[in-house]
């Protein structure tokens, strides 16, 4: 996996705190290891959830996110579209279209 995947998931839990129990449990379940495509998988079920309770954590995700997307290489890029955006549920709010 590119280093620029794994720095957007570190950067993506400096940037909301509250992914700090996702990416610590990610990391229990993988020995230590950080799985960037899984962990974001594992973010877009967070965001659902916490989306469904009017968090105000998934704007500060999906604002990251979004300039992530613009300034990042094809590795970040790809990671999001992938890994984020298509594992949102069709039927949810946010999800693309």
């Amino acid at each position: 996996m590119s280093d620029s995947a794994n720095r957007e998931v570190n950067s993506l839990v400096d940037s909301v705190p509250d992914l700090l129990p996702v990416l610590r449990e990610h990391l229990e379940d993988n020995n230590g290891e950080l799985l960037p495509h899984v962990c974001f998988g594992e973010v877009t079920r967070w965001a659902v959830k916490q989306d469904e309770l009017g968090a105000a954590s998934v704007d500060a995700l999906l604002a990251t996110l979004e300039l992530d997307y613009a300034n990042g290489d094809d590795a970040v890029r790809e990671l999001i579209v992938v890994s984020f955006l298509k594992n949102l549920p069709l039927n949810h709010a946010c999800a693309p279209a």
